[in-house]
C-alpha cells in the first residue's frame, strides 16, 4: 500500500473507534465509504510508469498496481473493514471535503446507505511538491522571496504544504441515538456552488463572489444569527486569502462578528484534505469551547482585514460554527454545524 493509502486506514480505524461502530454481517451493506482526494496516489502512478519507462513493461511489480487508481484509498478501506455497500472518491481540489460530505449525505438520504465514512486524504509527495512550486504557489518559490506561512498578513506569498487524512462517521441523529454514542454535532447546512469562474480578471470576479455570496442568503433563507466560531480557509496566498475574506466579510456584514480562526495557518494547505481539516478544527472548538489561534501574523492585509480574528487560544463557548472554502472555479462553498443539546 501506498502512503495515501495508509493514511486513509490510519484515519477510517481511529473514526471507527470513536464512534464505537463494529462493521459486520448485518450492517455492512449499509454502511458506505466516501473519501475525497484530488491527486490520489500520485507517486504511487509517477514511481510506476517511471519503472516501466525506463526499463520496460515487464520490470514493474504487478502488485503495486492497485495503487494507481483514484479509488484505491476507500477501496482499501472498504476491504480492510468488511464495508459492503457504497465507496466513492470525490475529486474536486481544494473542496474535495465538502463534497465528499454532500456526497455522503445524499447516498444516505437516497436510502443507499445508513452510516458512512466520509473525509478526506491527500499526500505531500516530491511530485505533488513540484508541481506547486512550477505554479509559483508555494511560499518561497519565487526569487528572493523567504517561505513563511503568514495567513492574511501582507508579507505572504504563497502557502506552505502540509498532508493528511481526516475521516468523520456520518449517520442519522436516529440510529446515534439508538447505538448510544456521542454525536459531536449536526450538519445543518451544506452547499456548494458548482459553476465555473474564469479567474483571468480578478476584479469582476471578486464581484461574482459579492453577487453569489448575497444569492446564498436570499435563496437559502442563511441566517448569520447564532454563529459563533468560523472557521476560515485562508492559506497564506495572494489571490486565495482575499476571496476567502471577501465571501466572510459579504456573509457577515449584518454586525454579527464571530470569532474566526485559520487552521491551515497550524497544519498547512492539504490540498484535498483542507476542507476536513476545517471541519475537525471546528468540532474541537464546539467539544471543547477552545479555539485554536491564527498563527503567522504580523501585520494584516488590509485588502484581507477580518474582524474577531483568534490569534491566540482563546476559551469561548461555541454551539454553532460555520465552515468556509472559497476555491477558485468552484467560488462559494461553505457548510454549518451546530452543537447537539441531546
Amino acid at each position: 500500500m501506498d502512503r495515501t493509502t495508509k493514511l486513509a486506514l490510519c484515519a477510517a480505524k481511529l473514526a471507527l473507534g470513536d464512534a464505537n461502530f463494529q462493521v459486520s454481517e448485518e450492517n455492512a451493506v449499509d454502511t458506505g465509504v466516501v473519501l475525497g482526494s484530488t491527486n490520489g496516489s500520485v507517486y504511487s502512478v509517477s514511481e510506476f510508469d517511471k519503472k516501466a519507462l525506463r526499463d520496460g513493461p515487464y520490470t514493474v511489480n504487478p502488485a503495486l498496481f492497485p495503487n494507481l487508481v483514484m479509488c484505491s484509498a476507500p477501496s482499501q478501506v472498504a476491504i480492510k473493514f468488511g464495508i459492503k455497500g457504497l465507496s466513492s472518491t470525490v475529486a474536486s481540489g481544494f473542496n474535495s471535503g465538502f463534497s465528499a460530505v454532500q456526497y455522503g449525505i445524499n447516498m444516505m438520504r437516497n436510502g443507499h446507505v445508513k452510516y458512512a465514512l466520509v473525509g478526506s486524504v491527500e499526500e505531500l509527495c516530491e511530485q505533488t511538491y513540484k508541481a506547486f512550486h512550477q505554479l509559483r504557489l508555494l511560499s518561497g518559490s519565487k526569487e528572493g522571496e523567504d517561505e513563511l506561512s503568514a495567513p492574511l498578513d501582507r508579507r505572504r506569498n504563497g502557502f506552505v504544504m502540509g498532508e493528511g487524512a481526516v475521516i468523520f462517521m456520518l449517520e442519522t441523529l436516529e440510529t446515534a441515538k439508538e447505538r448510544k454514542v456521542k454525536v459531536y454535532a449536526e450538519i445543518s447546512g451544506v452547499f456548494e456552488e458548482n459553476s465555473f469562474v474564469n479567474l483571468s480578471r480578478l476584479k469582476p470576479y471578486l464581484n461574482d463572489i459579492d453577487d453569489l455570496a448575497d444569492s446564498i442568503r436570499r435563496n437559502n433563507n442563511f441566517n448569520t444569527d447564532g454563529i459563533d466560531f468560523v472557521s476560515i480557509g485562508v492559506n497564506s496566498s495572494k489571490v486565495r486569502d482575499l476571496l476567502e475574506t471577501r465571501v466572510v466579510n459579504r456573509f457577515f456584514s449584518d454586525g454579527n462578528d464571530p470569532a474566526i480562526s485559520g487552521i491551515k495557518s497550524l497544519v498547512g494547505e492539504s490540498f484535498s484534505a483542507a476542507n476536513s481539516f476545517q471541519i475537525l478544527g471546528s468540532l474541537f472548538c464546539m467539544d471543547t469551547n477552545f479555539i485554536f489561534p491564527t498563527v503567522g501574523l504580523e501585520k494584516m492585509d488590509r485588502c484581507c482585514r477580518v474582524n474577531n480574528l483568534i490569534q491566540k487560544p482563546t476559551s469561548k463557548k461555541v454551539n454553532k460554527s460555520f465552515i468556509c472554502s472559497a476555491d477558485f472555479g468552484l467560488p462559494v462553498n461553505f457548510l454549518t454545524l451546530e452543537k447537539m443539546n441531546h
